[in-house]
């Protein structure tokens, strides 16, 4: 992939569970990295085909591999922060198994745990 095409700035955060002040759990969400990405809607073909494997797609994101994306269960606990819109991680495909591009299928919307 060109570097030109990871024109926009995403930050991966995970699920921290916290104790409140009353001993119940609240969820709360701590960054793990900030990286460079390409992110694109899916078109209507594209989300079609996607959607009969995994529900509402709504955009692939493709980012240079790094150590933490090594485990795609793992990764799909994730969600993505782009600006002010959140994305919510569905499937992580290491591209070629090249270690290189990971290709992320997401989906927009609030994910507050």
């Amino acid at each position: 992939m060109q570097a030109g095409k990871l024109r926009k700035t995403i930050v991966f955060q995970k699920r921290d569970p916290v104790t409140d002040t009353h001993g119940g759990q609240v969820t709360s969400w701590s960054d793990v990295a900030q990286v460079r990405a390409e992110v694109m809607p899916l078109t209507g073909r594209e989300a079609l085909a996607a959607q009969s494997f995994q529900g509402e797609l709504t955009h692939q994101i493709t980012v240079r591999y790094s150590a933490f994306l090594a485990e795609p269960l793992e990764v799909a606990k994730m969600r993505i922060l782009y600006g002010t819109r959140v994305f919510n991680i569905r499937s992580a495909i290491n591209q070629e198994e090249t270690n290189r591009m990971v290709i992320l299928l997401v989906t927009e919307g609030l994910n507050d745990g």
